[in-house]
């Protein structure tokens, strides 16, 4: 009995496999173009009590990510309350009036570079992972005293590549 069924298993082995088989190739593909991330970032004075006399500084960290090789350069508009050439303000509105601090943006540690909506700007070639770039930020001791107000301003920056 036990031989009967063992030749009876292996005869449907045999008899299951395909007389014919065909192959094909499935091609497969993914296109990836120069693409480019920026991440929101925010520059804060602090709490300043007297503003005129010193100069005020801070910074920021721009955090971008392109496709590996991508060619960009970074820019930052003029902000919400843009004034004459590079000058920005930060801008406080009490209920009647408009109150300003004026501050500039800078590419280079020594405050030295005004960093324009329109000129020279970083620019570099992407390595894949995320890169940052530092925005200097300064409130000149010129700047005038102002009355106490939560003092904003928003700059767009913008990834060409």
């Amino acid at each position: 009995m036990r031989k009967i069924l063992m030749a009876a298993a292996g005869a449907g082995t045999v008899l299951a496999a395909p007389a014919y088989a065909n192959t094909a190739d499935l091609d497969v593909s993914a296109t990836v173009e120069d693409s480019c991330t920026v991440a929101n970032s925010t520059m804060n004075f602090g709490t300043l009590s007297v503003i005129s006399g010193t100069n005020h500084d801070a910074t920021a960290s721009v955090s971008l990510t392109c496709t590996i090789g991508a060619d960009y350069t970074m820019s930052l508009d003029d902000g919400s309350n843009a004034g004459a050439g590079t000058q920005r303000y930060l801008n406080y509105n009490d209920g009647t009036t408009d109150h300003q601090i004026p501050y500039d943006l800078y590419s280079d540690t020594t405050r030295s570079t005004a960093w324009a909506a329109s000129g020279v700007n970083p620019a570099g070639t992407a390595t894949g992972s995320a890169e940052t770039v530092t925005v200097y930020g300064r409130i000149p001791s010129t700047a005038a005293n102002v009355i106490a107000g939560s003092y904003t301003d928003t700059v767009t920056v913008s990834i060409s590549f």
